[in-house]
């Protein structure tokens, strides 16, 4: 069995409430990455994850071409 490498970059918390907290990350894995978006509630001591949005990124012009971007 192959093993998978995930690697999370560029964390971000961009909101912060006594209910809530709101992040963004990348998330890379076989050099393909995405840019995701976290809504996480505060549970006791911990965070339970809410809501989550991930939108694939692309890294060359000819991609953003094919993605519609250009």
């Amino acid at each position: 069995m192959t093993r998978s490498l995930v690697e999370i970059r560029d964390v971000r918390v961009v909101a912060d409430s006594p209910e809530l907290v709101v992040a963004t990350y990348t998330e890379w894995q076989h050099e393909r990455g995405r840019r995701a978006t976290v809504v996480l509630r505060r549970q006791g001591d911990g965070l339970g994850w809410l809501h989550l949005h991930e939108t694939w990124m692309v890294n060359s012009d000819d991609n953003l071409e094919q993605a519609g971007g250009i």
